[in-house]
């Protein structure tokens, strides 16, 4: 059961990110562990891989194992958007679901704030290895009001 509830949201993190990962402004997954770790993945980098060699791919697929889909970031309104609250409004209006729309125009309610930093996780010279350490207190600072 828990493996085809796994395999349902890879299945829809490949659905969400082929509508045009170029423009869109949700750029990154969030995935937190059991274990409360946080690590961000590039949907663009993501796609590449999956096409490709998967091996970043692999790497959110373990992550995902032992943890979930956190959030989407959003690089317009810099926030990170709960991933719930996406699929249930992607299940409610499949025809009509705009990705970037949601994102964009998400409420106080539909936003996840992590104060714990978030690992990047980058494809470099065809290895799955650290990138960047995201430390949230900063993104705070700059926090819509509403």
């Amino acid at each position: 059961m828990i493996k085809s509830i796994k395999a349902s949201i890879i299945s829809l993190c490949l659905a969400l990110l082929t509508i045009n990962p170029v423009l869109a402004a949700s750029t990154d997954l969030l995935v937190e562990t059991k274990a409360g770790q946080h690590y961000q993945y590039n949907m663009v980098q993501l796609i590449r891989s999956y096409n490709n060699d998967k091996k970043l791919f692999t790497d959110f697929e373990e992550k995902l194992a032992i943890g979930q889909v956190k959030a989407y970031y959003d690089n317009k309104v810099n926030e990170y958007v709960d991933f719930s609250k996406i699929v249930r409004s992607y299940n409610e209006n499949r025809d009509q679901f705009d990705l970037n729309k949601f994102t964009e125009n998400a409420k106080y309610d539909d936003m996840i704030f992590i104060s714990d930093m978030i690992q990047t996780m980058i494809e470099e010279n065809g290895e799955v290895k650290e990138g960047q350490i995201i430390k949230n207190e900063e993104r705070f600072d700059v926090m819509r009001i509403y």
